[in-house]
């Protein structure tokens, strides 16, 4: 498989100025699901989160969205720039951001190498926003992901909850997704 790089100057020049935004948003997805992720990662990266962020910068947070929660984004997260994929989702206005987009975004990053990282990277931005419901949401999501809902020690979001005092909200997160009669009192 070729290189994205020789074409995608001119296929995002023409997105950027408003061309056929739905075909080139499709033929990069189609590339990129084609494309060898390791060999072409950082190009491949930047050519999806450029394509996201043209979205959002263009008033076009919807469809940013639904670039950033695709097949195409999962590959690259499961090829490791999901905390690419986190700085995207930031770059789109909070009020199109709803519940249910993070909680597929957090699926997206449960087996990404950085995975972890990634959601470290979204609760330190939710406590700088105050936004408790999400963080509660990220937290229960990672929670029910992980077997015997623990964090390793070398976990980003675990060394994250340390560093901001959070802990308490992890313990909370893990008995909001535990069965009642599997806490042991």
């Amino acid at each position: 498989t070729e290189s994205l790089e020789p074409w995608f100057r001119a296929l995002v020049h023409w997105f950027d100025e408003g061309y056929a935004l739905e075909m080139i948003r499709e033929i990069i997805s189609s590339a990129l699901l084609e494309t060898d992720q390791q060999r072409n990662l950082p190009t491949n990266a930047t050519i999806w989160c450029e394509l996201i962020l043209t979205l959002s910068r263009k008033g076009r947070p919807e469809e940013a969205l639904e670039a950033l929660l695709s097949p195409a984004s999962d590959s690259l997260a499961q090829a490791g720039i999901a905390r690419s994929l986190v700085l995207c989702w930031m770059s789109i206005p909070s009020h199109h951001r709803t519940q249910e987009t993070l909680k597929d975004l957090i699926d997206l990053f449960v087996d990404a190498p950085d995975g972890d990282m990634a959601c470290a990277m979204l609760l330190r931005n939710m406590l700088r926003e105050g936004d408790e419901p999400s963080m509660q949401l990220l937290l229960q999501r990672w929670a029910t992901q992980h077997p015997g809902r623990e964090l390793r020690d070398d976990d980003e979001l675990y060394q994250t909850l340390l560093d901001c005092d959070q802990t308490d909200a992890w313990v909370q997160a893990v008995a909001a997704t535990t069965e009642p009669e599997n806490i042991i009192a």
